[in-house]
């Protein structure tokens, strides 16, 4: 069971196809900081009403 995870993770995971067990949970650990950051910038657009994504649309 514990092997099916790993697997979902690897294909969740960018770049963690071919590590070692440790180094898949560090890549996760790192990849979820990095879309908690993002969450908290689109947040913080979205509270102040900006889109400095495409400000020609």
């Amino acid at each position: 069971m514990i092997q099916d995870r790993v697997k979902e993770l690897r294909e969740i995971v960018p770049n963690s196809a071919k590590c070692s067990i440790d180094a898949l949970l560090e890549h996760t650990m790192k990849h979820m900081l990095f879309l908690q950051s993002v969450t908290k910038h689109a947040d913080k657009l979205k509270q102040t009403g900006e889109s400095k994504v495409c400000p020609y649309v």
